[in-house]
């Protein structure tokens, strides 16, 4: 009798245990559902954690301003369609950079805007510089009057300087300038007429047309001569030609 109950309760032990076993391994499995295995927690956090890379930025600070070259050829489109505004803003900025051409332009902008002091300065920069057309602009300004008798002296000279590069427009210029009294103490209509001479044997169109007055008109100390004149005619004809430019 006694081991019928000992065996009845052992049976209800173990019934009770397994109960028991069965109760904890239910609450134990969402608990290791929700616990990742080690390792791939802190994998996964670190790829949502990681910051995104960023896309550069641009560098602001190496963007270059525009080159005086291309200034000046904005300068010369603005000149192109008259908007003489816009071609000193242009040329300006090219000369204060120290772009020799944009000199001369801009001071033959401000010559025609008024603003002859100023021209004045960049002609004489860009004279400084050893460029012909500076020089002659400046001689030019110089010897128009108003500077005073000791300025147009050097006007003279700086002209001189740009014939002597041989620039034709420089030479045509002198040619008329020391064979008058009105600009050297001793005219030389000689010289005057050499020059033209010489600027015609470098194919400078206008020097052509000048001396086409100068035996037209006798000047420069030469008698009228109608051959002479039909020989220059014909060769400007034929430079105009041959360049396609209006005669």
């Amino acid at each position: 009798m006694k081991s019928d109950l000992k065996t009845g309760c052992s049976g209800r032990m173990w019934k009770y245990l397994c109960l028991t076993m069965g109760c904890l391994t239910l609450l134990a499995q969402p608990l290791m559902a929700a616990d990742p295995k080690p390792g791939t927690a802190t994998a996964d956090t670190s790829k949502q954690e990681a910051p995104k890379p960023e896309a550069p930025k641009p560098d602001t600070s190496k963007s270059e301003a525009p080159k005086p070259e291309a200034l000046y050829r904005e300068g010369l489109e603005s000149i192109k369609i008259n908007d003489l505004v816009a071609s000193i803003m242009y040329f300006r900025g090219a000369a204060i950079a120290g772009h020799v051409p944009a000199m001369v332009k801009l001071a033959e902008a401000l010559d025609r805007s008024g603003e002859n002091q100023e021209a004045l300065q960049w002609y004489e920069k860009a004279a400084k510089a050893e460029d012909p057309e500076g020089a002659l602009g400046l001689g030019e300004m110089l010897i128009s009057g108003g500077y005073g008798k000791e300025r147009i002296k050097e006007g003279v000279t700086w002209i001189r300087k740009a014939a002597d590069q041989r620039f034709g427009a420089a030479m045509v210029v002198l040619s008329g300038v020391i064979a008058s009294d009105r600009f050297v103490d001793t005219p030389d209509p000689k010289e005057g007429l050499k020059l033209l001479m010489d600027a015609a044997d470098m194919g400078y169109l206008p020097a052509f047309k000048e001396l086409i007055k100068v035996y037209s008109f006798g000047t420069l100390g030469q008698k009228p001569d109608p051959n002479k004149v039909r020989s220059f005619e014909e060769k400007v004809q034929k430079a105009t030609k041959s360049s396609g430019a209006k005669p």
